[in-house]
């Protein structure tokens, strides 16, 4: 057996295994590799595509969520904090102008009328100063500052 020959016969023992062709099985190895990555690539595409949609549609459903119920919500919660706050004070102004008149009527008598005129109108006004000082010692015992805040019921990181 020659140089030659030895070549050519571990040439064909490359070639054959087991009765098998060798070169042609690992070129179709490589073949389906190769069609593998491409095709991994194309799935990475079309996932990447499917969160971007999926991330396109959660923003339209914060935006839709935010016009309609939460700034409705926030509405709604201010308009009933104002109403209150303009409740409060209309009985503040109401008070005023109570305590107003009298100190202006007691002025006018002190100024015009005799000091029997005013001992009788102090003791007459005296349990309605009380019931006036009453209310307003009230309202500032129950006085709340109002505000308005944004309570994160979620958590973002669990979508």
């Amino acid at each position: 057996m020659t140089i030659i020959d030895m070549k050519l016969y571990s040439v064909k023992e490359i070639h054959y295994v087991n009765g098998k062709i060798l070169v042609p099985h690992l070129e179709n190895l490589r073949k389906a590799r190769d069609e593998n990555i491409t095709q991994l690539d194309s799935l990475e595409n079309a996932i990447l595509a499917d969160i971007n949609k999926w991330k396109n549609q959660l923003i339209t459903k914060i935006r839709t969520s935010e016009k309609k119920k939460l700034k409705i919500d926030l509405s709604n919660a201010k308009e009933k904090t104002l109403d209150l706050s303009k409740k409060e004070n209309s009985e503040i102004s109401e008070l005023y102008d109570v305590v107003q008149d009298r100190k202006q009527n007691l002025e006018h008598l002190k100024e015009h009328g005799s000091n029997n005129q005013l001992y009788l109108i102090l003791r007459e006004e005296q349990e309605g100063i009380q019931n006036v000082f009453k209310r307003a010692q009230d309202m500032t015992l129950s006085y709340k500052k109002r505000d308005l805040k944004f309570r994160n019921k979620g958590n973002i990181k669990s979508i």
